[in-house]
Protein backbone atom coordinates (compact mmCIF):
# COMPACT_ATOMS: atom_id res chain seq x y z
CA UNK A 1 0.00 0.00 0.00
CA UNK A 2 1.42 3.46 -0.50
CA UNK A 3 1.67 5.72 2.04
CA UNK A 4 0.81 9.49 1.88
CA UNK A 5 4.82 10.93 2.40
CA UNK A 6 3.43 13.92 4.48
CA UNK A 7 0.22 15.92 5.37
CA UNK A 8 0.59 19.34 6.22
CA UNK A 9 -1.78 20.35 8.98
CA UNK A 10 -2.98 23.56 7.03
CA UNK A 11 -3.51 21.56 4.37
CA UNK A 12 -7.40 21.84 2.77
CA UNK A 13 -9.09 18.70 3.23
CA UNK A 14 -11.89 17.96 0.16
CA UNK A 15 -14.82 15.80 0.59
CA UNK A 16 -14.74 13.07 -2.04
CA UNK A 17 -17.15 9.67 -2.81
CA UNK A 18 -16.00 6.76 -4.30
CA UNK A 19 -18.71 4.18 -5.56
CA UNK A 20 -17.74 0.78 -6.58
CA UNK A 21 -18.44 -2.41 -7.64
CA UNK A 22 -17.01 -5.78 -6.40
CA UNK A 23 -16.83 -9.02 -8.60
CA UNK A 24 -19.71 -11.56 -7.65
CA UNK A 25 -16.94 -13.81 -7.41
CA UNK A 26 -16.76 -12.46 -3.67
CA UNK A 27 -18.68 -14.44 -1.68
CA UNK A 28 -21.12 -12.57 0.94
CA UNK A 29 -19.56 -13.34 3.67
CA UNK A 30 -16.63 -11.88 2.31
CA UNK A 31 -17.94 -8.80 1.56
CA UNK A 32 -17.22 -7.28 5.28
CA UNK A 33 -13.56 -7.71 4.77
CA UNK A 34 -13.67 -6.52 1.52
CA UNK A 35 -15.07 -2.96 2.93
CA UNK A 36 -12.35 -3.26 5.45
CA UNK A 37 -9.70 -3.23 3.11
CA UNK A 38 -11.36 -0.18 1.54
CA UNK A 39 -11.23 1.74 5.15
CA UNK A 40 -7.28 1.05 6.03
CA UNK A 41 -6.70 2.34 2.51
CA UNK A 42 -8.67 5.64 3.23
CA UNK A 43 -7.18 5.09 7.10
CA UNK A 44 -3.69 4.75 5.33
CA UNK A 45 -3.93 8.56 3.95
CA UNK A 46 -6.20 10.22 6.83
CA UNK A 47 -8.98 10.14 5.39
CA UNK A 48 -12.04 10.65 7.68
CA UNK A 49 -15.27 8.44 6.35
CA UNK A 50 -18.51 10.39 6.50
CA UNK A 51 -21.09 7.91 5.68
CA UNK A 52 -21.27 5.08 3.64
CA UNK A 53 -23.98 2.62 1.75
CA UNK A 54 -22.81 -0.96 2.11
CA UNK A 55 -22.63 -3.25 -0.84
CA UNK A 56 -25.41 -4.62 -1.83
CA UNK A 57 -25.99 -7.33 -5.37
CA UNK A 58 -27.19 -5.41 -8.34
CA UNK A 59 -28.06 -5.90 -12.22
CA UNK A 60 -25.72 -3.78 -14.71
CA UNK A 61 -27.11 -1.47 -16.87
CA UNK A 62 -24.25 -3.73 -18.89
CA UNK A 63 -21.68 -6.63 -19.10
CA UNK A 64 -17.93 -5.51 -17.96
CA UNK A 65 -14.66 -7.90 -18.73
CA UNK A 66 -11.99 -7.88 -16.52
CA UNK A 67 -9.08 -9.76 -16.52
CA UNK A 68 -8.24 -11.44 -13.33
CA UNK A 69 -5.10 -14.44 -12.97
CA UNK A 70 -5.07 -14.48 -16.32
CA UNK A 71 -8.23 -14.86 -17.27
CA UNK A 72 -10.95 -12.50 -18.83
CA UNK A 73 -14.44 -13.05 -17.48
CA UNK A 74 -17.54 -11.03 -18.06
CA UNK A 75 -20.01 -10.07 -15.06
CA UNK A 76 -23.62 -8.82 -15.76
CA UNK A 77 -24.25 -8.33 -11.48
CA UNK A 78 -21.57 -6.59 -9.27
CA UNK A 79 -21.80 -5.63 -5.42
CA UNK A 80 -22.33 -1.77 -5.50
CA UNK A 81 -21.42 0.25 -2.15
CA UNK A 82 -20.21 3.62 -2.06
CA UNK A 83 -18.01 5.54 0.82
CA UNK A 84 -18.25 9.25 1.50
CA UNK A 85 -14.85 10.78 2.87
CA UNK A 86 -12.83 13.63 4.07
CA UNK A 87 -9.06 13.89 2.60
CA UNK A 88 -6.56 16.28 1.58
CA UNK A 89 -6.51 16.70 -2.43
CA UNK A 90 -3.08 15.36 -2.42
CA UNK A 91 -4.32 12.18 -0.90
CA UNK A 92 -6.97 11.12 -3.77
CA UNK A 93 -4.12 9.81 -6.47
CA UNK A 94 -2.86 8.03 -3.56
CA UNK A 95 -6.30 6.17 -2.28
CA UNK A 96 -7.01 5.65 -6.31
CA UNK A 97 -3.63 4.02 -6.92
CA UNK A 98 -4.16 1.60 -3.91
CA UNK A 99 -7.87 0.85 -4.90
CA UNK A 100 -6.53 0.14 -8.55
CA UNK A 101 -4.17 -3.04 -7.23
CA UNK A 102 -7.32 -4.55 -5.40
CA UNK A 103 -8.31 -7.81 -7.70
CA UNK A 104 -11.47 -7.86 -5.99
CA UNK A 105 -12.72 -4.41 -7.63
CA UNK A 106 -14.38 -4.64 -10.90
CA UNK A 107 -14.84 -1.15 -11.05
CA UNK A 108 -14.51 2.35 -9.37
CA UNK A 109 -14.97 6.10 -9.40
CA UNK A 110 -13.13 8.25 -7.19
CA UNK A 111 -15.03 11.88 -7.39
CA UNK A 112 -14.79 15.39 -5.87
CA UNK A 113 -17.93 16.09 -4.41
CA UNK A 114 -19.76 18.68 -1.93
CA UNK A 115 -21.81 18.30 0.84
CA UNK A 116 -25.29 18.82 -0.69
CA UNK A 117 -24.76 15.91 -3.50
CA UNK A 118 -22.82 13.76 -1.13
CA UNK A 119 -25.91 13.93 1.50
CA UNK A 120 -28.59 13.83 -0.78
CA UNK A 121 -28.97 9.69 -0.75
CA UNK A 122 -29.46 10.30 3.11
CA UNK A 123 -31.73 13.26 3.22
CA UNK A 124 -34.09 11.18 0.57
CA UNK A 125 -34.01 8.28 2.80
CA UNK A 126 -34.88 9.88 5.47
CA UNK A 127 -37.58 11.90 3.76
CA UNK A 128 -38.55 8.46 2.65
CA UNK A 129 -38.49 7.00 6.18
CA UNK A 130 -41.28 10.05 7.28
CA UNK A 131 -44.07 9.03 4.47
CA UNK A 132 -47.33 6.71 5.64
CA UNK A 133 -47.94 4.56 3.02
CA UNK A 134 -51.99 3.82 2.33
CA UNK A 135 -52.80 -0.05 2.13
CA UNK A 136 -54.28 -0.42 -0.80
CA UNK A 137 -56.76 -3.67 -1.09
CA UNK A 138 -55.93 -6.04 -4.74
CA UNK A 139 -57.94 -5.20 -7.73
CA UNK A 140 -60.61 -7.20 -8.20
CA UNK A 141 -61.26 -8.61 -11.76
CA UNK A 142 -64.33 -6.52 -12.27
CA UNK A 143 -61.87 -3.24 -11.10
CA UNK A 144 -59.64 -3.92 -13.61
CA UNK A 145 -62.42 -4.68 -16.75
CA UNK A 146 -64.02 -1.53 -15.60
CA UNK A 147 -60.85 0.55 -15.72
CA UNK A 148 -59.78 -1.00 -19.04
CA UNK A 149 -63.34 -0.25 -20.41
CA UNK A 150 -62.76 3.32 -19.21
CA UNK A 151 -59.43 3.43 -20.72
CA UNK A 152 -60.58 1.93 -24.04
CA UNK A 153 -63.60 3.11 -24.51
CA UNK A 154 -61.75 7.06 -25.16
Amino acid sequence: MIKQNEIHQDEQVELYEVGYLVVPTVAEEQLPGVVEELHKVLKAHDAEIIMEGSPALRDLAYEIAKVSVGKRQKFSRAYFGHVVFKATPAAAPLIKKDLDSNESYLRFILIKTDEETALTPKIVSEALEGLKTEEVAPATPEDIDKKIDTLVAA
